[in-house]
């Protein structure tokens, strides 16, 4: 079971949402589907028609990474194999992954730092 985390700034408000810090996801149609656990087998059986194997090797299942722009402080989600590590909000390349993001200075006041808050499992 994943552990659910948080980022806390230790000077100012600043937080992420509560996250495992990735999402498997996959692509049916056209349309991006979450897969989310503990139904991602299922999920991916009858949105795809593949097992687990056959999805993986034609390139089906993939990774959404939580991330945050140390730039602007905007929080958002990125496939980092396929799209560029680049900020939506205000197009920085200062784009670090939710695990990258410990103990770094906060994007925000400047003056703290993230810590790692455990929150449960999903």
């Amino acid at each position: 079971m994943p552990p659910i985390e948080q980022l806390k700034c230790s000077a100012c408000d600043y937080a992420t949402k509560s996250t495992a810090g990735s999402c498997l996801y996959t692509v049916a149609n056209g349309v991006e589907i979450i897969l989310a656990h503990p139904d991602e087998i299922s999920t991916l059986k009858r949105t795809t028609g593949l097992d687990w194997q056959q999805a993986r090797e034609s390139g089906l299942i993939r990774l959404r990474t939580y991330c945050i722009c140390f730039n602007c402080a905007a929080q958002f989600e990125l496939d980092v194999d396929r799209e560029e590590k680049k900020c939506a909000s205000c197009g920085s390349h200062d784009v670090r992954s939710f695990n990258g993001s410990i103990n770094e200075p906060c994007p925000s006041c400047r003056s703290g730092v993230l810590r790692l808050d455990a929150i449960g499992v999903s």
